[in-house]
């Protein structure tokens, strides 16, 4: 009786122990022993965590279309000339202005000649004197030869000069004698060029 005794305390222990190890390797691999009697792990128990799902990568944003046609491309100004749309890209207009000969007025959408400096009246028009020292074409003074002037063979600081004929003499060789003042180079002239009345 007492060895009978003994080995049913065993084999209870020892299936103690089994039922025990059982338990352990389903917790460990996050699932909850079946109570069916299955082989099969059961689910988790109400309120166990929850694995974290893998995060999905985000899509790369892909390019924007190119453009259709050249008026997406036109930056509305008109002296670097007309952006084209060519194979979907925008391109570079070609200026409209030759820059050797010409200036372009964006404010006016045109192209502005650039005047060459005058070396003699010969380059100016009309009634202009050529300023050989600035290289610019300027108007000159309606004649101011006329008696109270002041005299020909003297600075007087005043256009012109008294004598009509000296004074025209004059300002045809130099225009300043007229269009600006009557000054020293202008009387060593007078007594050079003009006779004594």
């Amino acid at each position: 009786m007492t060895l009978r005794l003994a080995a049913g305390r065993r084999r209870i222990a020892w299936l103690a122990t089994i039922g025990l190890l059982a338990f352990s390797a389903g917790c460990m691999e996050g699932t909850w022993p079946s109570t069916s009697g299955s082989s099969t792990p059961g689910p988790l128990p109400t309120g166990a965590p929850l694995p974290t799902p893998t995060p999905q990568a985000t899509p790369a944003p892909t390019e924007t279309d190119g453009c259709t046609d050249n008026t997406e491309c036109d930056n509305n100004l008109y002296c670097d000339g007309q952006e084209l749309c060519v194979d979907g890209e925008c391109q570079n207009g070609t200026p409209p202005c030759n820059g050797l000969t010409e200036t372009c007025d964006e404010g006016e959408n045109t192209c502005v000649p650039i005047e060459e400096p005058c070396t003699s009246d010969n380059d100016c028009e009309g009634e202009e004197h050529c300023d050989v020292e600035t290289g610019e074409c300027v108007a000159v003074e309606p004649s101011v030869c006329s008696a109270g002037a002041g005299n020909c063979y003297v600075a007087n600081y005043t256009p012109g000069c008294e004598s009509q004929l000296c004074c025209d003499l004059i300002c045809a060789y130099d225009w300043s004698c007229c269009g600006l003042y009557w000054d020293e180079d202008c009387a060593a002239q007078a007594i050079r060029l003009c006779p004594t009345e």
